[in-house]
């Protein structure tokens, strides 16, 4: 928490002449406001296998970012996943924004790693002969 002091110039819009004669005003026992300050955690937890989540929910960061790189604003991508709290999403976003560099690479390496495991599975699966078979079956019962 911090104790936020006074700040002179607010705007420029405020007249000088009339700010002057504000300081001149406050006595010594005048007390500048206080602000209670706190900063939240990042809402990002991360499952065993290293996918990082928005939150309690199942919302995976990368959709966060892309839809906000899209021009999502964070109101509507709230309305696009209604599991997500506005909360969160800035949040989210905010980390993304002051860390954008750590993020981008974690999204690449995701990537990466999404594209391999999608590879491996294609190998495995014959979808070809599942097509052929299935369309000989519609034939065969027509």
């Amino acid at each position: 928490m911090c104790r936020v002091s006074y700040l002179r110039n607010l705007s420029s819009a405020l007249d000088q002449s009339a700010d002057k004669a504000h300081h001149e005003d406050m006595t010594e026992n005048d007390q500048c406001p206080t602000l209670m300050v706190h900063s939240a955690p990042v809402p990002v937890r991360f499952s065993p296998e290293g996918c990082a989540y928005v939150a309690d929910t199942r919302v995976p960061l990368e959709t966060v970012v892309f839809y906000f790189n899209q021009g999502s604003t964070p109101e509507e991508i709230v309305q696009d996943f209604p599991s997500l709290n506005l909360v969160d999403v800035y949040g989210v976003l905010t980390y993304y924004l002051n860390d954008r560099e750590a993020v981008d690479s974690y999204l690449a390496d995701f990537r990466q790693r999404f594209d391999s495991v999608r590879e491996k599975v294609r190998a495995k699966s014959d979808t070809g002969s599942i097509r052929e078979r299935l369309l000989a079956r519609r034939k065969s019962s027509a």
